[in-house]
């Protein structure tokens, strides 16, 4: 069902359309004059100062344009610019330039010859441009501050006066242009007007939420612009329960917000779940040269990318670094460890325009992806007011332990229990679609009792069925007060099969942590060349092993990341004895 139009959304639009009506825009002839897209019927007439959102071109020129109260198509065949030549301008004639005869308007051209081309997105000579918030005044400029215009001089975010009849093409509205002209509007504070989130509480009481209130606007605002400006949006998360939340409940949010504004969400909305815990190199160069190759064929915008409980680790800079090189925007929202921070800001914040992530305001990793997202996902769609199952099931498979956590649950009306179900499933459709995104599937987790009875029965079955095989196998030492176990992978888990080495880890770690609640429970899965590591307090927090493994090991390669208490590492195999003696002699010698 398509989303409605809420109260508050429609009234920004009527006083947007009531001041494009205004008397001094009216057309005093018979014709149905209109200066607010909103507000066009078949048959009106159009004349109003618009953004250019797409083009299309060979054939008639075909423009997707945005006046601040709506989108819609405008074509302009070929004749419209042939009627256009120079005359002679006896006034500056030899000194400022031509006065051109475009059929229904007589555009005088006073650019200086070889003038630069302005290098800004909209095209706006800065030295005449004004900042309004509506169109009126640029509308009923008749100045000769206009210039004749080809579909060559025409671009995607350029701003231009059109003139045209309202027709009906295949069930949508479209202009027929009988003339178009340059302006100098800047349709900055317009847009802002428009993509403001309404919303301004979260769901729930946080203190948490309350500090990080001004970056989820800015980031709901620039999601809400990216779609009226018809910006593709590629949201990418990491492939385990709380990416997965995380990436459904934005792609939810930006869809629901694309069908209330009638945008055709074809080739504007993408999502890619992401195996590797970070931003992988593989996945960057792909997205970059995916999207290159739409903008090359199709002329559509360079993205704006979303990555969602992952990006954060400094294992992400060169993948956002190469992002930032070709000019592909990148917002992220995640609640891994970033490393350093210095004055608020860790190493990758100057390669993005936002980023929102607990640690940069002084919390920790219990605010989990899913969670942040819901809530990110509420400002952009303020029509989003489905029971929080995504937060909660992230939550609960994320081990997050705060009172955020309990509000989620107590709203879902689920027991914890049923949320693990929904995590358990959700954990094994993603490991078996792998890069695909799961659409239609994932959402039925929710809704299909049936389904997540049969998946989770063989997904248990085949847990125990490690666990079993695995547990004799452990060996385990008390070092200064830690319980550290060592579990061999290498030998007694398959690769490529349900379930992953790290999921079983996890198990067998809270085996162990239930028969030693006395100790500290340290579990380290081996492979020749990584470790996987579950422990149940920061005695020796993933990140700064990273480091330390780095610094004592430079040969090694050692690569990876995590939260404090759970994370992997990989490294050369050669390196594997030394590196399991390091983490042994830490355990053994902390403070």
């Amino acid at each position: 069902m398509k989303p409605q139009r809420n109260a508050n959304h429609k009234r920004i639009e009527k006083i947007m359309a009531a001041k494009l009506n205004s008397p001094l825009n009216s057309d005093s002839g018979n014709r149905r004059v209109k200066n607010a897209i909103i507000e066009l019927g078949v048959g009106d007439y159009f004349r109003g100062t618009v953004k250019i959102l797409r083009k299309a071109k060979p054939g008639p020129l075909i423009l997707s344009v945005f006046d601040g109260t709506g989108t819609i198509n405008a074509i302009a065949h070929d004749r419209i610019f042939e009627d256009a030549h120079p005359l002679p301008d006896k006034e500056n004639e030899g000194n400022k330039g031509n006065i051109y005869n475009l059929g229904n308007v007589i555009i005088k051209d006073n650019r200086k010859k070889n003038q630069k081309k302005s290098n800004s997105s909209n095209n706006i000579d800065t030295k005449t441009s004004t900042t309004t918030g509506s169109t009126t005044d640029e509308n009923t400029d008749t100045t000769s501050k206009t210039r004749l215009l080809t579909p060559d001089d025409m671009n995607v975010d350029d701003v231009v006066k059109i003139f045209g009849k309202v027709a009906m093409h295949r069930n949508n509205l479209e202009i027929e242009i009988k003339s178009i002209r340059s302006s100098s509007m800047d349709f900055t504070d317009i847009i802002n007007t428009h993509t403001l989130p309404v919303r301004e509480d979260f769901s729930i009481q946080s203190e948490r939420y309350d500090s990080m209130k001004a970056t989820f606007v800015n980031i709901a605002q620039r999601i809400r612009r990216a779609i009226v400006e018809e910006q593709p949006i590629l949201i990418r998360h990491h492939n385990d329960a709380d990416g997965i939340c995380a990436g459904l409940v934005m792609e939810h949010a930006i869809r629901n917000v694309l069908a209330a504004r009638e945008i055709k969400p074809k080739n504007l909305i993408y999502r890619s779940p992401s195996i590797s815990p970070f931003y992988d190199q593989i996945d960057m160069f792909r997205d970059v040269s995916k999207f290159n190759k739409y903008s090359d064929i199709f002329g559509d915008k360079s993205p704006l990318i979303l990555l969602l409980d992952t990006g954060s680790t400094p294992e992400n800079l060169f993948a956002l670094q190469i992002l930032h090189s070709v000019q592909f925007e990148c917002i992220i929202v995640d609640h891994h460890n970033p490393g350093k921070i210095t004055d608020g800001k860790s190493q990758i914040c100057h390669l993005l325009q936002f980023h929102l992530n607990p640690y940069l305001f002084g919390w920790d990793s219990q605010t989990c992806g899913g969670m942040l997202c819901y809530e990110l996902a509420r400002f952009v769609d303020e029509d989003l007011d489905d029971p929080p199952l995504y937060p909660a099931v992230a939550a609960v498979a994320d081990r997050c332990d705060i009172s955020e956590v309990d509000l989620y649950i107590e709203q879902t009306k689920k027991t914890k229990e049923e949320l693990l179900e929904f995590a358990l499933v959700i954990d094994y459709l993603a490991y078996n679609f792998r890069f695909d995104g799961g659409d239609g599937l994932y959402d039925r987790v929710f809704t299909n009792e049936q389904l997540v009875e049969i998946i989770a029965k063989e997904v248990h079955h085949l847990f125990d069925a490690s666990f079993n095989r695995i547990l004799p196998t452990i060996s385990s030492t008390n070092l200064n007060g830690v319980l550290y176990s060592e579990v061999d992978l290498e030998k007694y888990t398959q690769r490529r099969k349900y379930p992953p080495p790290g999921k079983v880890l996890g198990k067998i770690h809270d085996h162990l942590a239930t028969q030693h609640k006395d100790l500290i429970v340290f579990t380290g899965g081996f492979f020749s060349d990584g470790i996987i590591i579950r422990a149940t307090e920061p005695v020796l927090p993933v990140p700064d092993l990273l480091i330390e493994l780095q610094q004592a090991f430079p040969e090694a390669n050692v690569n990876g990341g995590g939260h404090e208490q759970a994370g992997s590492l990989k490294y050369i195999s050669a390196f594997d004895g030394s590196i399991r003696e390091f983490i042994k002699n830490r355990l053994e010698n902390r403070e």
